[in-house]
């Protein structure tokens, strides 16, 4: 409940009006800070149990783009599409689904959506097996590589990245992965 709180509390600062036109130096600092505040919230929606999620939903009204019934900033935070009613394609429109975007929705264990990531250097890359901060991803046909001239071939030991992903199953696949100078 701690944790819904905290999240509704972010909510109502990210979407308030006064939190729009702060004194900022540049736009690109605006849109800085409202990226990171976006992240922090994706994280947190992330560890909502699906009650809360629902009771989240139904306390927040707001810009909903595709009609429902489901904020907009609320399908960013719980990375469903602001574009689509049902963003899984599972027959339920993103509002009455709790795992709005999970195409797991009937538990068989499959493509569960859950996030996954990892930040630090490469420990090992034995293709398709990468492992970086202590986790193991499945590099896959489908995962793109951000950064000029980088690619699969660069997934050498001792190198800085960052991977984002997904649950299938039992195993972490990776969505995308990009160089970082902050290890």
């Amino acid at each position: 409940m701690k944790l819904l709180t905290t999240l509704s509390a972010l909510v109502l600062i990210v979407a308030s009006p006064a939190y729009a036109s702060p004194q900022y130096t540049s736009a690109k600092q605006a849109a800085e800070r409202v990226k990171k505040d976006e992240k922090d919230l994706a994280r947190k929606a992330a560890r909502l149990s699906a009650a809360d999620k629902s009771k989240l939903k139904t306390a927040f009204k707001g810009t909903d783009s595709d009609n429902d019934k489901l904020p907009d900033i609320l399908e960013r935070a719980f990375k469903s599409d602001s574009c689509g009613k049902d963003s899984d394609g599972d027959g339920l429109t993103d509002y009455e689904d709790p795992n709005e975007n999970n195409p797991d929705s009937d538990g068989d264990g499959h493509s569960d959506g859950t996030e996954v990531s990892a930040k630090g250097t490469v420990t090992s890359f034995t293709d398709p097996t990468l492992v970086v901060g202590g986790k193991t991803f499945t590099v896959t046909a489908s995962t793109t590589f951000k950064g000029t001239g980088f690619d699969k071939s660069a997934l050498v030991a001792g190198l800085c990245i960052d991977v984002e992903g997904h649950v299938d199953g039992a195993d972490n696949i990776a969505d995308k992965i990009k160089r970082d100078n902050d290890c």
